[in-house]
């Protein structure tokens, strides 16, 4: 997921925003209470006040569309 939205201009993360250096699942994770297998594949998805509706849904609209194509093979 990561490749592939780097590949479009989308930068996500996998890891906390104020602990980058570690992999380790981010205790705001931890706290909702996901299996770690699923936790172990949750992203960060960081916007601010300059970002856009637009910019939102096509960010939105990638993460389906690489999920779609990912699920078809």
């Amino acid at each position: 997921m990561l490749h592939r939205l780097d590949l479009t201009g989308i930068c996500i993360s996998t890891g906390s925003a104020c602990d980058s250096v570690n992999t380790r699942i981010s205790h705001v994770i931890k706290a909702m209470g996901l299996p770690d297998e699923y936790a172990k594949g949750t992203v960060r998805i960081s916007l601010g006040r300059d970002n856009t509706q637009k910019e939102v849904r096509i960010i939105a609209e990638t993460i389906t569309d690489v999920l779609k194509k990912q699920i078809m093979r």
